[in-house]
C-alpha cells in the first residue's frame, strides 16, 4: 500500500531522452498560458514567449536557480549546493552536501524561492513536454516500462493494469499480474 501511495503521488514524467526543444503541446495548454501569464522575470518571458522552451534556456534556467541558492549557500561555504544532469534522462537535479534538518529545511526554503523567475515554469515545461510528449498517464508510463522489461503477461492491456494499479495502490488483497513486491514498481516509476 505504501508503494501504490509513493506511485500515486510521483509527477508525470515519462522515461525518454530528452530533445532540444519542448513545444506547447495541447495536455500542456493551460500550464502555458499560466506561465506566461504569471511569469516574473524577464529571462522566463523571453524563454516562453515562443511556445518553445529550448535545451539552451532550460539550462540557463538552471544556471540563474544555482546563482539564486549560492547567496545562501556560496561555494567554498561549509554547505554546498550544486546541480547535475541524470544520466536515465538528461534533466537536472538539486545536490545537498548536508544531511542535516535544519540545512534541509533551509534548502527547502530558498529552493522553492529561488524557482520563481528561474526554473518553476521554463523547467516543469521542458521536463514535461521532452519526457511525456504525449501526455500519458503516470500509471500508463509505469504499465509501459514493466511491458518493456517483461514483466505483464502477454495480451494484459493498460486499462488492465490501470484497473489493477488503482486497486494495489488503495491496499487491494487481489492478486495482480504484475510483480507486486514493490521493487519492480517502484523501479519502474523512478525511470518514468
Amino acid at each position: 500500500m505504501a508503494v501504490g501511495a509513493i506511485l500515486c503521488g510521483l509527477i508525470v514524467t515519462a522515461c525518454s531522452s530528452s530533445p532540444e526543444t519542448a513545444q506547447s503541446t495541447d495536455y500542456l495548454s493551460d500550464e502555458w498560458a499560466l506561465a506566461l501569464k504569471t511569469a516574473t522575470s524577464d529571462f522566463e518571458r523571453r524563454a516562453l514567449e515562443d511556445g518553445v522552451v529550448s535545451r539552451a534556456e532550460y539550462d540557463e534556467a538552471h544556471q540563474l536557480w544555482l546563482e539564486c541558492m549560492q547567496q545562501e549557500f556560496p561555494p567554498g561555504g561549509p554547505v554546498q549546493v550544486s546541480i547535475r544532469v541524470r544520466e536515465q534522462d538528461g534533466l537536472y537535479e538539486y545536490v545537498l552536501s548536508s544531511t542535516s534538518t535544519e540545512d534541509q529545511e533551509r534548502f527547502d526554503l530558498w529552493k522553492d524561492s529561488c524557482s520563481i523567475g528561474t526554473t518553476i515554469h521554463v523547467a516543469f515545461l521542458y521536463n514535461s513536454e521532452t519526457s511525456n510528449p504525449e501526455g500519458l498517464p503516470f500509471a500508463a508510463l509505469v504499465f509501459q516500462c514493466l511491458d518493456e522489461s517483461g514483466l505483464v503477461p502477454e495480451g494484459y492491456t493498460v486499462d488492465e493494469f490501470m484497473q489493477d494499479f488503482e486497486a494495489y495502490a488503495n491496499g487491494s488483497d487481489r492478486d495482480v499480474p504484475f510483480p507486486n513486491d514493490g521493487r519492480h514498481v517502484l523501479d519502474c516509476a523512478a525511470t518514468v
